[in-house]
């Protein structure tokens, strides 16, 4: 009897130590979204929820800043990779737009405009500040270090405008073959959108310059 007792409380003083260690673990489990944030995998985040999958009728200042482009552009969704995909963000739309006119490129040559919006929202300012200094020091198709409000004046990547708030990044890329297309109305409509003046904004043209507004 002696025996089976020292077995069965050794038997019940293990499990009681394991279930307490078990305990200890919860505590540094990294979640989905960190995991997205460090290691930038496509895969997750193509499953992410928030993405309209179907439709593209998102509400607030962005859903009014699509009514007010559609007379002049047909609009989609878009699963085209962005930079800011490996941060850890709270929301994030891609829509794609296609002008309903042509512009010519060349001597010839006809083309539709076409533009790509990446929107972000962060849990809170520290999220966003990392997620833009992270891009700001790989920026453009050759990576180039972009110093905080220093213009530059040739960079390799297509034209461009980004527009930063305390929780929220907006990014538009456009193509080079649509320089005669003027956007400034697209844009104004998109800044007045939001009440919030915001923290930074700038336009990058074809190859450059890159200018801080």
């Amino acid at each position: 009897m002696k025996i089976g007792s020292y077995i069965i409380i050794s038997i019940l003083a293990f499990t009681s130590l394991f279930s307490c260690n078990g305990n200890e673990p919860k505590e540094q489990v990294i979640s989905m979204e960190d995991l997205m944030g460090e290691f930038g995998d496509e895969a997750l985040i193509e499953g992410d929820s928030t993405l309209s999958q179907d439709s593209i009728a998102v509400t607030g200042p962005l859903g009014s800043f699509l009514r007010t482009e559609l007379e002049t552009f047909d609009t989609s969704n878009s699963d085209k990779f962005h930079m800011l995909d490996r941060f850890s963000f709270s929301i994030r739309e891609k829509v794609n737009f296609k002008a309903k006119e042509e512009v010519p490129y060349g001597e010839n040559t006809m083309v539709t405009p076409r533009a790509n919006l990446f929107y972000y929202t962060f849990s809170d300012t520290l999220k966003t500040q990392n997620a833009f200094y992270n891009w700001l020091d790989c920026f453009g198709s050759d990576c180039a270090m972009v110093k905080l409000e220093e213009d530059v004046e040739a960079i390799k990547m297509p034209p461009a405008y980004v527009l930063i708030y305390d929780t929220l990044i907006i990014a538009v890329n456009y193509r080079c073959e649509d320089i005669n297309y003027d956007w400034r109305g697209f844009e104004k409509n998109l800044k007045n959108s939001f009440e919030q003046k915001p923290l930074f904004e700038l336009k990058v043209d074809c190859g450059g310059p890159l200018k801080w507004k």
